[in-house]
């Protein structure tokens, strides 16, 4: 996990840096950021990253834009399940696009 953790964090400088922090992109790598530290045990930096990152999509979007709402609904459930049940429920290698649940479930 440290390695995707590492990664995130590389992505999202890169899009900071080249499209700005309130990019709709970047912050998408930021929301991915804040879930990897989540469901590697890091869950207060995690939560803390993917509630700015949702925040500031919303304003970008609207609080009714298909993305925001999923995003909200995929990080108000991490918030109240452990993060080994969620490595379990979600498929967090999806290389583009928001976080959404892994059809299989695994």
């Amino acid at each position: 996990m440290p390695e995707a953790i590492a990664l995130f964090q590389r992505a999202l400088g890169i899009r900071t840096h080249s499209l700005g922090d309130q990019n709709v992109e970047t912050l998408n790598s930021a929301f991915r950021l804040g879930w990897t530290l989540y469901i590697a045990d890091e869950t207060e930096e995690g939560q803390a990253i993917m509630t700015r990152a949702l925040s500031a999509l919303a304003d970008a979007l609207g609080n009714d834009h298909p993305d925001v709402l999923r995003l909200r609904t995929l990080s108000t459930g991490t918030m109240e399940m452990e993060p080994a049940a969620i490595n379990e429920s979600i498929d967090v290698r999806q290389p583009d696009g928001p976080i959404t649940p892994s059809p299989s479930g695994g």
